[in-house]
């Protein structure tokens, strides 16, 4: 999913070299969603709560919060350049 197309389904954020970049952003119970952009970067916390469509979260993201994800059946795996400022909360995932 490119940013512009991201930016659609949640609007709020702006991009600004190369990044989309929210304050905050909530994804969760989004069942059709099956990835978020490349050099996504959240100032706070990231929230993808049921979504069984993630596989993967994409490289380079920043998150300057926590990164909740709770029953994402799909998501395999994190990227090895992942940045989490707070913490990661993760249950019900494989």
């Amino acid at each position: 999913m490119t940013q512009q197309e991201f930016l659609k389904l949640y609007p709020g954020g702006k991009i600004k070299n190369g990044w989309l970049i929210y304050e905050y952003l909530n994804c969760s119970y989004n069942l059709a969603l099956t990835s978020l952009p490349d050099n996504l970067k959240i100032g706070e916390d990231l929230d993808c709560h049921n979504c069984p469509g993630i596989i993967s979260f994409p490289d380079n993201l920043r998150v300057g919060g926590y990164l909740y994800c709770h029953n994402c059946p799909g998501l395999t795996s994190f990227p090895d350049n992942l940045k989490i400022g707070g913490g990661l909360y993760c249950s019900n995932c494989p």
